[in-house]
């Protein structure tokens, strides 16, 4: 599953898409403007004895090309190296960040599946890098003898104000000697880029849960007369008598399993320790999959399993797989804290699994009686025991405009249980809410400790709230140029206001030869300019200029008018006053 963490970045800890842009999808992609970006691992080889340190840097060689965020996941195999934390003072496993980008979003190493995950970028107001710069730092100590490559896997991304930028990559090769003592590192030439790294040589980490318990498979016979019971490791299973009258004896097989791909946990719930498959046949060797009554399950759970339950027995289930249907079924199930078992019925056979039902965020808290002003605001809540990272999104009503949609596992944030939706720094950003409409905003949380893709299992089910933003006015609204009644020494003039309101940045421009701006076909007596215009990121700020290709005529008088962009489900205002000028 590809992270979606990089975008979160592109105006600041906000991921703010183009107005009127792309709420599903993945920002644009910025092609061409300027030279390539290369993450590279350097040096490009180097060697350590086994027991000994080596020190690599994750370096970006931006050129001339301006970013503010960068995303990395670099791989390395376990069984030869290991990464040193480099700051044992935080749970977990972590490199050493650069200072080139400060903010710090994620720093994570897993060292079961050797992949570091490294996201940082700037802060609101920043001004974007370029050049070359250190990344981060990683600290390896040789493990074992051998050749040892370590590789930029993806996915690799940087990216400027809400663009995706290409990104290269380069790899390092470590020879590990077997013999100790401390590290050499041998620096080479790099040869170019190692291939486009904005699609990445290989997937996102994708998020383990709790590992699977033993199932030492049982197989026992069962007369079904009488009933009986067959039990492997953390399993039992009871044949209750008169369950068929299909065969006078009954070959019960438990087994370990896992839970496949094809088979995804429904929302809310993953996987805990324990996996099996229940399969019974007949004297014939004939499968038996159903039953006139239930076969009693008794599956044992592990101190893991209450850890991802936020500490609450009480969430764990036991569930049928249908691969009818391709859906989980969740069985009536009793805790039984004092033996630490979980007891289900079952009337078919299948694959089962112990599974989590994960506790929700609590007391969301947003604005001050739902409104917003200023386009800025706090949203909080209480995370669940033992929550690792979390998942918010703030969406704009029928998604009409710049959303949110982030995922946060740094620890010191998710601890917060707030996320601060900046309001905008005019000529700055974030661009992120517009006034006079509803938000919906959301947030599910995970205690799943490896980061997670918005579509990996792990994640709680949302919850919800939502929030209007303050309608807007025109009355704060004056012009600049060109001032009324003048003339203008252009047929392409450029026409520019000032907003008293510095929080608004979208507007709605109308010009024409009719001051009454008749639209009407019926009515219209002239053609009517109308545009939408991003006053923030237009040059002079809050201004439209009349293209080449549509010049106005020459010795006429224009009337002109503006009023703030409302959408979603807002009631658009009134315009401004209008101005006329005259053309040359």
């Amino acid at each position: 599953m590809r992270h979606k963490m990089l975008p979160a970045l592109l105006t600041g800890l906000a991921l703010v898409f183009a107005l009127g842009g792309l709420y599903a999808g993945r920002p644009p992609r910025a092609e061409g403007a300027h030279g390539a970006i290369t993450l590279a691992v350097e040096p490009a080889s180097a060697s350590v004895s086994v027991g000994g340190d080596l020190t690599l840097t994750l370096r970006v060689n931006a050129g001339d090309q301006s970013l503010d965020a960068v995303d990395a996941v670099v791989g390395y195999p376990t069984a030869l190296l290991e990464v040193l934390d480099a700051d044992p003072a935080t749970g977990g496993v972590q490199i050493t960040p650069g200072t080139t980008l400060p903010t710090i979003i994620w720093n994570q190493v897993d060292s079961t599946q050797g992949q570091i995950r490294f996201v940082a970028g700037l802060a609101p107001g920043q001004a974007p890098v370029s050049g070359s710069f250190t990344l981060a730092t990683i600290q390896f100590r040789g493990k074992a003898a051998g050749s040892a490559s370590v590789r930029v896997v993806g996915p690799n991304e940087a990216a400027l104000g809400g663009q995706l930028l290409t990104v290269n990559t380069q790899d390092s090769v470590v020879t590990v000697t077997g013999t100790s003592g401390g590290a050499t590192p041998t620096a080479t030439t790099p040869s170019g880029g190692g291939g486009s790294g904005g699609s990445g040589g290989g997937g996102s980490p994708t998020a383990t849960a709790t590992p699977s318990a033993t199932v030492t498979p049982g197989t026992g016979i069962v007369n079904t007369a009488t009933g009986g019971s067959v039990s492997a490791d953390g399993v039992t299973v009871t044949v209750p008598a008169g369950a068929t009258t299909a065969s006078t004896t009954l070959t019960v097989k438990v087994a370990a399993s896992s839970v496949p791909s094809s088979a995804a946990p429904p929302e809310g719930a993953l996987p805990g320790s324990t996996v099996f498959t229940l399969n019974l046949t007949d004297a014939s060797g004939a499968a038996v999959t159903q039953f006139a009554q239930g076969l009693q399950l008794v599956v044992s759970y592990q101190d893991a399993d209450v850890r991802l339950a936020g500490g609450d027995p009480a969430r764990l289930r036991v569930y049928r797989y249908d691969a009818a249907t391709a859906t989980w079924h969740a069985l009536p199930t009793t805790v039984d804290t004092a033996t630490r078992t979980l007891r289900a019925t079952t009337t078919q056979t299948s694959l089962f699994a112990l599974m989590v039902d994960l506790p929700t965020p609590t007391n969301l808290t947003g604005p001050p009686d739902g409104i917003v002003f200023g386009l800025g605001t706090t949203l909080s809540w209480t995370n669940p025991p033992n929550t690792a990272q979390y998942q918010i999104q703030v969406l704009p009503f029928n998604l009409d405009g710049p959303a949110i949609d982030l995922i946060i596992g740094r620890a010191d944030l998710v601890q917060a249980a707030q996320f601060p939706v900046p309001a905008p720094v005019f000529g700055q950003g974030p661009y992120i809410m517009l006034p006079g409409m509803t938000y919906t905003w959301r947030v599910r949380t995970s205690p799943v400790t490896t980061p997670l893709g918005k579509d990996d299992a792990g994640w709680s089910a949302y919850v919800s709230g939502s929030f209007r933003t303050a309608p807007p006015t025109s009355a704060t609204i004056a012009p600049v140029s060109p001032a009324p009644t003048t003339s203008v020494a252009s047929r392409t003039p450029t026409l520019q206001w000032a907003n008293t309101n510095a929080a608004v940045f979208y507007y709605e421009v109308q010009l024409s030869a009719d001051p009454e701006f008749k639209t009407d076909p019926a009515l219209a007596t002239a053609s009517v300019y109308w545009n939408l215009v991003h006053g923030g990121e237009a040059s002079p700020p809050n201004s439209w200029s009349v293209p080449g290709d549509f010049a106005l005529e020459g010795g006429q008088t224009y009337s002109w008018r503006v009023r703030p962009r409302v959408q979603g489900d807002g009631t658009p205002v009134d315009w401004s006053e209008s101005w006329s000028f005259r053309t040359p």
